[in-house]
């Protein structure tokens, strides 16, 4: 677990895509398919997902209205940012 030290957002982040990649397993979505979803490029959602790039306002826009299971994950990401 990388250290509350470094940077809150870090934590919350690396959380965030957790919680977006469980709820994709639970969906039966590949990457390509969660992309395509989101109507974002597959390489935006790789670079999110591996954590080579944090995600933007109209990502997680995107997210929250295409999965509304997400809105606390996404609100507690959004106020440590």
């Amino acid at each position: 677990i990388i250290g509350y030290d470094i940077s809150k957002g870090i934590t919350t982040m690396l959380t965030l895509i957790e919680d977006i990649k469980n709820l994709q397993r639970l969906k039966g979505l590949n990457d390509t398919q969660l992309a395509r979803a989101l109507g974002v490029d597959l390489s935006l959602w790789s670079k999110i997902k591996n954590g080579h790039r944090p995600p933007g306002g109209n990502f997680l826009k995107r997210l929250a209205q295409k999965f509304p299971e997400l809105h606390l994950s996404i609100l507690e990401y959004m106020t440590k940012n």
